[in-house]
């Protein structure tokens, strides 16, 4: 059984031509997106989450909507950062 050190790992993503670089900003777009398209649930169950038995309506709103801003915020800042790296490596394939 062959043990592979890390010069043979760089050997065959050399030799395949896989680079991380080039997926890492597609699974963070895809991470952003999912965020805001989910926003609204994921912001729901976590305010669920929060009920303590006896909390009145409107305190649920604010956790609720500061909840659902909080995941669109992040889902933005996430699909920007993925979108910008992505055609950053697109544009540097080229040259």
């Amino acid at each position: 059984m062959k043990k592979y050190g890390l010069t043979d790992i760089n050997y065959y993503m050399k030799k395949y031509n896989f680079t991380y670089k080039r997926y890492i900003p597609i699974i963070i777009s895809i991470i952003g997106l999912y965020l805001l398209l989910n926003s609204s649930s994921l912001g729901l169950s976590r305010a669920n989450r929060m009920l303590s038995g006896n909390i009145n309506a409107e305190r649920y709103m604010v956790l609720l909507r500061s909840y659902i801003q909080s995941f669109q915020i992040i889902g933005t800042v996430f699909l920007t950062i993925g979108t910008f790296y992505s055609i950053k490596n697109i544009k540097n394939k080229r040259h």
